[in-house]
């Protein structure tokens, strides 16, 4: 099985005024490029099932849809979500591991559970429309019609809470006034309107969390579940892409690939995977990847070459890195000579990306750069540029400049140098897909 990249359950970073990530600014187009194979999918996406979960907490929540907590800012949908990573959280030893991980928000919740403290606002994520579970799949569901804008259920999230229900043997759930469905459905209702009350989550027996972990937990999903949501996953009808109506073709066949493939394909695996799908792939998929290669190919040059600086600033210590010292690097020199041909690619490519400025800039930052001392002051200007165009009012530069060099500031130094390989600098979210297929018995665990 391949290696995946690690999973933080909380990613909810605290701002920085040095703008620490996606130094030469790239990432915008890649977000595009990526949604332009995979749409609605995104990269912090592992395990469908929260789909379900979004779906059973759009019923519950839906008579208190336009309200808010007595905190003044949480939407009942997050209510129900604090219940649902609460019980996770609780009951994670009574389940198999592989079936209750990837829960955005349980190491908070867990520190607050150890600690005795209700959860509420304060006690889970400080961006939680952003990185908790709903916040992070809300746009795939809306992409798949199972919910609305205003996160009440779509078409296709009343099918998947009817064969949810079915398969639960919850009987009632969805509308009757009588049976084991209906009883925890009034149960669920009861805990979201008191918590919504008092602004926190209210003690509960420890039965009321298991049952809503053995029915949510990410990775219980049965057989019927399983086949709903992968029967919208895999849909090429759904065309809310109405700038791209290509796009769920693309992603059908995407993952018609990756099934092919039989086996995931890790994060670093990308590159490769993506090259040998390009010689087989309809016309349409062929262009899309090639020029997510040929955006990469100049992406990956340039920012190795801003890493090596950093690396070579490591070495030096205090001593300024020149464009004399970069130059007899064996690696920039290997950089510089790769760099033209990976710039004529990317030309090739430009007329099919849609006019992305980013692309027509990059052509013409590093279209005439032939020697290793033009790359160094090429790269160290396009990260000076990036840096000062961050919101809201720039970022400083991870390096200073001297008389005749630049000190690199020891929070950006790296202790080793780039690996000067071919593979992607970003992460177009094959990863993610597969975790997906895996949970949908596409792809062997």
């Amino acid at each position: 099985m391949s290696l995946q990249p690690p999973y933080l359950s909380v990613f909810d970073p605290p701002e920085t005024s040095e703008g620490g990530i996606d130094p030469l600014s790239l990432q915008g187009t890649y977000e595009n490029l990526a949604e332009r194979v995979y749409p609605f999918i995104t990269a912090r996406m592992a395990r469908p099932r929260y789909l379900t979960a979004m779906v059973v907490g759009a019923h519950i929540c839906g008579e208190f849809i336009d309200e808010l907590a007595s905190d003044g800012t949480t939407p009942a949908w997050l209510v129900f979500e604090w219940h649902v990573v609460e019980a996770l959280v609780r009951c994670m030893p009574e389940f198999p591991a592989a079936q209750m991980a990837q829960v955005p928000g349980s190491q908070k919740v867990g520190r607050a559970v150890n600690e005795s403290r209700r959860i509420g606002a304060d006690a889970y994520l400080k961006t939680p429309k952003v990185f908790g579970y709903t916040g992070v799949y809300k746009r795939l569901a809306r992409g798949l019609r199972i919910l609305s804008e205003d996160m009440e259920l779509d078409e296709a999230g009343f099918a998947l809470l009817s064969v949810w229900e079915k398969e639960q043997g919850l009987k009632g759930f969805r509308a009757d006034t009588k049976g084991k469905g209906a009883e925890f459905r009034d149960q669920l209702k009861r805990a979201v309107k008191e918590t919504m009350r008092r602004g926190y989550v209210t003690r509960q027996a420890l039965p009321f969390w298991q049952t809503i972990a053995q029915r949510l937990r990410p990775g219980g999903a049965r057989k019927k579940e399983v086949d709903c949501i992968a029967q919208q996953l895999f849909s090429a009808e759904l065309q809310l892409t109405t700038h791209d109506p290509l796009a769920e073709h693309v992603r059908r066949e995407m993952m018609e690939h990756i099934v092919d493939n039989g086996k995931s394909i890790s994060r670093f695996e990308e590159h490769i995977f993506f090259r040998h799908v390009i010689r087989k792939a309809s016309a349409e998929l062929r262009a899309r990847l090639q020029c997510i290669d040929a955006y990469e190919g100049v992406g990956r040059l340039a920012n190795d070459a801003l890493r090596l600086i950093l690396h070579l600033s490591s070495d030096r210590r205090a001593t300024p890195v020149t464009d004399q010292s970069f130059s007899q690097h064996a690696l920039a020199r290997n950089l510089t000579e790769r760099l033209p041909a990976a710039v004529g690619h990317l030309q090739e490519s430009a007329p099919t990306m849609d006019g992305l400025q980013t692309v027509s800039r990059l052509i013409e930052r590093y279209g005439d750069v032939r020697t290793p001392a033009a790359f160094y002051n090429e790269v160290l200007a396009h990260h000076e540029e990036a840096q000062r165009n961050k919101p809201p009012e720039g970022k400083r530069a991870w390096f200073d400049r001297m008389e005749d060099g630049v000190v690199v500031r020891t929070l950006y130094r790296h202790s080793d140098p780039p690996a000067g390989d071919d593979s992607y600098v970003f992460d177009y979210r094959t990863s993610s897909v597969c975790s997906f297929l895996r949970d949908l018995k596409k792809l062997p665990v």
